[in-house]
Parts: structure tokens; C-alpha cells; sequence
């Protein structure tokens, strides 16, 4: 957490901004006119459980500051501009200047409108409109100027109600808190979570409950992906624990205790999360007090399973596998299971860790007809001059390429974000920097050229990879026109021919795998792609 200055015209808010900030962060509100704390440090009547009584409000903030012990402040210095007397000799400037020295707190600026400021001054106060004119003046002219100069947050509280103007410096806040963490893997935190805290409050609640935990699902840090800007949203201390179907009835119990054990922090890191917002993701917050908002989710491990593949995993047959979107199968294959009590979860993943071979060649017989389709147009854009064109699809068949040399490797395909990401994993390097020419040549020749060479090292991969057929190809004219092609049909060919399941050797190429082939994060989980296969 941080020590921050509130600083604002009269009539902004400030009080009842920072007294709400105070109460919902755990911070000490201290109001710089008054030269101590305020009673008020309390909401709805009730005194805060955070203020500090021993402050005499004679005293300079030097003397005042250490009185609160280990927790952090907010200061509301007023409009910045009307210095008082001395207060027990120490100037008010040299008392500010001596806090921002000492605690570096964040200078928050919160600011409005003439027009509004009027009609909040005047509301709450019976001075007259002269008054407001000079405390205008007076920030306009003075201290606006001098605090663009210092501050580090500005807030235009115009239109902003007060509860949304205390949403935002939160978020701020939040941010700022998490720049200050020193960042740890995803993967690593949570397998120390569960083992340090999790385990030990779940034997606590009932030693003898079988169940499973791991962190699988979505996220950054489940491919092992994530640094520190993943921080922001849907990061942090979490899991996943399973249950069996005879403990159903246990999983809102499991949810309440954890969010009455669980501690408000682990390795500094908060395990209390915001609600969700309206895009559905959450965030780490600074732990109030009471029950902990966690993101330990509890789920019957069958219906888990069940709801990603909307069958029983044992019980899938080949045409299932292919109207599964390859990014479920990201989620539940990668990640990390801390403790499998059921029995289960490992055994589950590993049913799915890839498709089966005959799945296999359907989806690398569909990447190649998407080459088949295609190759020529490449020849045709490079005829025109049509260097946008040829680069469009100069760019789709490397993806093309790519994605096929997942399917040789056994790997799924991640959605667009950690694509390449993913592919540096599977140490292609000639494969790769051929991809890159590929993208990042603008001589039309070179780039036809580059696109042949991409198809032949991925086919010469293709060749040496076990339980494919072996297809000899070179690249050769279109018919008689003069672009490169492999001719990919023929690679289809061999591949349907490999096939022996009747259902999958009829089935229409162009429909397989359309949620990569879309290359849109639209379709990334979208089934109804995969019931086009049934239709």
C-alpha cells in the first residue's frame, strides 16, 4: 500500500472522498486543516476500527504522523492555497515539504468544473457566492498550476458522483500497489498457496473430504505466460478444487470456510478479489476486513469436464474431438494439478493430452487444403504487383504452416494472444525464421519464394514424424503459369487415404477446425462451429 495527499478545491469532495477511501482501505484519514485526525474517521456512525484516539490536534503533523503506528494515511491538505499561522513554530509548508519527504505518499488532484463546484459548494455551506469566486481564483491562479507540476493522479470529478470518484482512485490505487509487488509465476505462487494455506485449512475442515486442486482453465499463468502485466485482471492467489459426486452438497460449505479462514494476504500478494465487473473478470483488492472475497473455485470434477466438452471425456468419439475448440482443450490439458486425492484429475487430462491419430491427420489434411485453396493466388498477387494482396496471403499461409507444425508436434493451438508464444515452444527455429522472412520481406519475388521453402520444410517435418504417411512433393508451376506451387492436394490426398474411420474420411475439410482457421478470438470457444461438423 501507499500514503497519499488529497488535494482540491473547496467543494470538491475531499473529505467525504478521503474518509470513504480511508474506511474501505484501511488507511488513516487525516485532515491537514484541522492539523490531526478527525473524529470522523468512521461511516454510517460507526467509529473506523482504523483511527488513531492519541492525536492532539495542537500538535504539527511531525508528531502527529508516527502516532499511527504501521498503518498508512491520507492526508487532505485542502485546496493547498490558505497557509496557517505556525503551528508550534513549525511552518505548514515546511510540515507538508517534511511529509513528502519522509513518506513519498502519491499526490492525488481532484478537480471539477466551475459550474459544478457551485452547486456542490453551495449546497452544503451558506457562504456567499464572493466566497466561492475567491476559492476559485485562488486554485485557478495558484495552486492548479503548481499542482500539475507535482501531482501524479488527476481526477475530474464533474461528472463523477463521490462513490464513483472513490471507484476510481481505488483502481488507481490498485494499480499502483500492484507495480509495487514483486512479481512471482502464477504457476509457482498457487502451488505454494495451496501446500502453505489451502491444504492445511481444507485437512482443518475435514481431513477425511477426497478431493483434487490445480490451476487449469484460463489465463496467462496456467500456459506459464504471465509477468507482471498480467497482474491487472483475473491473477493472483486461485485454483481450482474438485470434488466428487458424493460431495456435491459440500461446495458452497467448502467456498464459506475458505472465505472465513482464508488469510487477506500470501507472499504479499492479496488473496481478496473484486466482484465482477461487467466484462466478468476480477481483480486483487486490498483485504478490508472479514470474510475474503476468494477465487478458489469448487467444482464436481465430472460436471467440470462435462461443461468444456459437453460429453463424458471416456466417451468421446472421433467426430466429438473435432467439435471440441482447440482453446478448451489448451485449458484443461495445460496448467499444473498441486494434489490429486480423487484419483481422477490427472488421469482425465491425460485422456485428452492430444487427439487421436486418425483426428490427427483430419486436422492436418484440413491445413493443407487451406494451402491447396490458396498456393496460386500467391503467384497471381506477385503477376499484378499486388504487393498488399501478396502480403495478406503471404501472412495466412505462414499461419497456415504454423498451425499445422502444432498438429505434427501434438500440441494444441492457443488462441491469437499466445500464439507464437506457443510456437517458439516447439523449437522450429528454420521453420520459424522462414515464417518471419516471410512476413517482414517486401520484395514480391522473395516472398513467393520464401512461401515455397516454408512448405517444403514444414512437408520435410510432416515426413519424419511417426504415424504419417510420407508424401514426396517439390514445388512446380501452376499448370503452365509461372507460380510456385507444392501442390497441396496431393498431400490431402495421402492423408484421407490414411484414414480408416468411414465417418471422418467423408468428412468436409473446409468445416474442420474453423474456430483456428477463423483466426478470430471471436470464435476462440465458440461450439457453434463445431456443431456445423453434425449438420
Amino acid at each position: 500500500m501507499i500514503n497519499i495527499i488529497l488535494v482540491g478545491p473547496c467543494g470538491v469532495g475531499k473529505s467525504t472522498i478521503g474518509r470513504e477511501l480511508a474506511c474501505c482501505r484501511k488507511m488513516i484519514y487525516l485532515d491537514f486543516d484541522k492539523l490531526g485526525i478527525l473524529d470522523m474517521n468512521r461511516r454510517r456512525g460507526e467509529r473506523s476500527p482504523f483511527s488513531v484516539s492519541n492525536l492532539n490536534f495542537s500538535e504539527c503533523l511531525p508528531s502527529i504522523i508516527p502516532k499511527v503506528n504501521n498503518n498508512y494515511f491520507i492526508l487532505d491538505i485542502g485546496g493547498g492555497t490558505v497557509f496557517r499561522e505556525n503551528v508550534n513554530n513549525f511552518d505548514r509548508v515546511q510540515q507538508l515539504q517534511w511529509v513528502k519527504n519522509k513518506y513519498n505518499p502519491k499526490k492525488i488532484v481532484l478537480y471539477a468544473n466551475k459550474e459544478i463546484l457551485s452547486q456542490r459548494f453551495f449546497a452544503t455551506r451558506s457562504f456567499s457566492e464572493d466566497s466561492l469566486n475567491i476559492i476559485w481564483n485562488n486554485w485557478k491562479k495558484i495552486s492548479e498550476p503548481n499542482w500539475k507540476k507535482i501531482g501524479d493522479f488527476f481526477i475530474d470529478t464533474s461528472h463523477l458522483t463521490i462513490n464513483s470518484t472513490v471507484e476510481k482512485i481505488n483502481e488507481i490505487l490498485d494499480q499502483v500497489d500492484l507495480k509495487k509487488m514483486t512479481f512471482f509465476p502464477g504457476l509457482e505462487l498457487n502451488e505454494r498457496y495451496f501446500s502453505e494455506i489451502v491444504r492445511p485449512l481444507m485437512k482443518q475442515y475435514d481431513a477425511s473430504l477426497r478431493y483434487s486442486a490445480s490451476l487449469i482453465g484460463y489465463g496467462s499463468d496456467v500456459l506459464g505466460y504471465d509477468n507482471t502485466t498480467s497482474m491487472d485482471h483475473n491473477w493472483g492467489p486461485r485454483m481450482q478444487i474438485f470434488v466428487g459426486k458424493a460431495d456435491v452438497g459440500r461446495i458452497e460449505s467448502i467456498k464459506a470456510y475458505l472465505r472465513a479462514h482464508l488469510p487477506g494476504e500470501f507472499m504479499g500478494f492479496s488473496t481478496h478479489f473484486s466482484e465482477k465487473g461487467p466484462d466478468g473478470t476480477q481483480k486483487m483488492q486490498v483485504h478490508p476486513s472479514g470474510e475474503v472475497n476468494h477465487l478458489i473455485d469448487v467444482f464436481e470434477i465430472d460436471g467440470f469436464f462435462a461443461e468444456f466438452l459437453h460429453k463424458d471425456a471416456s466417451q468421446l468419439t472421433h467426430l466429438d474431438w473435432l467439435c471440441i475448440p482447440e482453446q478448451r482443450l489448451v485449458e484443461l490439458t495445460r496448467g499444473r494439478v498441486f494434489y490429486d486425492g480423487l484419483g481422477r484429475l490427472n488421469e482425465m487430462r491425460s485422456a485428452l493430452r492430444y487427439y487421436p491419430r486418425e483426428v490427427k491427420l483430419v486436422k492436418l489434411a484440413a491445413y493443407w487444403e487451406c494451402v491447396a485453396n490458396e498456393e496460386a493466388f500467391v503467384g497471381r498477387a506477385v503477376e499484378f504487383g499486388d504487393l498488399v494482396g501478396l502480403k495478406l496471403l503471404a501472412a495466412r499461409m505462414v499461419n497456415t504452416m504454423l498451425k499445422t507444425c502444432f498438429v505434427l508436434r501434438e500440441t494444441y493451438v492457443p488462441y491469437s494472444k499466445w500464439f507464437s508464444r506457443a510456437f517458439d515452444e516447439l523449437q522450429l527455429p528454420e521453420i520459424n525464421a522462414l515464417g518471419l522472412a516471410t512476413l517482414t520481406d517486401n520484395e514480391a519475388s522473395r516472398i513467393e519464394t520464401l512461401v515455397s521453402e516454408l512448405y517444403m520444410a514444414v512437408l520435410a517435418l510432416q515426413n519424419a514424424t511417426a504415424g504419417v504417411p510420407r508424401v514426396e512433393r517439390v514445388i512446380t508451376n501452376y499448370y503452365n503459369r509461372p507460380y510456385k506451387v507444392i501442390g497441396a492436394g496431393e498431400i490431402v490426398s495421402a492423408l484421407r487415404a490414411a484414414i480408416t474411420d468411414e465417418q471422418l474420411k467423408a468428412i468436409d475439410l473446409t468445416l474442420v477446425g474453423l474456430d483456428n482457421k477463423l483466426d478470430s478470438s471471436d470464435f476462440t470457444n465458440a461450439d457453434v462451429l463445431g456443431r456445423l461438423l453434425r449438420d
